[in-house]
């Protein structure tokens, strides 16, 4: 009898491995595509207006599941931003993202997917610290990405001083919605960013 009772909880153990990999497989399907302001908001002056792709690439030396994510901004949409995300499996079972800086960003600039094939950890610059891993959790349309201000410390290049940041993304099959904010982590003000209650809304345009 006791044997038998063990049984569903065995069944569950060997099936979690499949059940994680399914919800990558999900989380990066919809990640895969190129998110536009002025798909929900024409009128949005053209100074104002971003554009964040994220392409899924073959970079076998970091991981199964890895995104080469562009954001342009602006009138002209110069590059503002390029950042290699490895979305993983942790220990306790959650999906963490972790982003990379790229050493020299340049040569990827509108890159074909391919051309990150030889790409390795040598090539990216690991800026964020621990605790600002970016959690994924499943919601009813899609999935929120969080990471915890409480957990996410770094220190200004700019002023020297340490900052909480606090940065969410909740992703649907047609829209991207963007907080990004910053934090004294000694009175608990905000710096910069987002403002409370607000987030960048951007549509699905491929």
């Amino acid at each position: 009898m006791k044997l038998r009772s063990y049984l569903p909880i065995a069944s569950l153990l060997l099936s979690w491995p499949a059940l994680a990999n399914e919800t990558l497989d999900e989380l990066a399907g919809l990640m895969h595509g190129k998110f536009d302001t002025h798909a929900l908001q024409p009128d949005l002056a053209d100074e104002d207006r971003l554009v964040d792709e994220r392409i899924r690439i073959d970079a076998p030396q970091l991981g199964d599941y890895v995104f080469y994510q562009q954001i342009n901004q602006s009138d002209n949409l110069e590059v503002y931003r390029q950042r290699i995300l490895v979305l993983s499996i942790s220990d306790s079972g959650a999906i963490e993202q972790q982003a990379y800086a790229i050493n020299e960003p340049e040569w990827y600039v509108d890159a074909d997917p391919v051309a990150f094939r030889s790409l390795t950890m040598d090539d990216l610059d690991a800026f964020m610290p621990d605790g600002c891993e970016q959690i994924w959790t499943r919601t009813t349309d899609g999935f929120r990405g969080y990471v915890d201000p409480q957990r996410c410390e770094i220190v200004s290049s700019r002023t020297g001083k340490l900052r909480q940041i606090e940065s969410q993304s909740h992703l649907t099959s047609e829209t991207l919605s963007l907080v990004e904010r910053g934090y004294d982590p000694e009175t608990g003000a905000q710096l910069f960013g987002t403002a409370q209650g607000e987030s960048l809304m951007l549509g699905r345009i491929d």
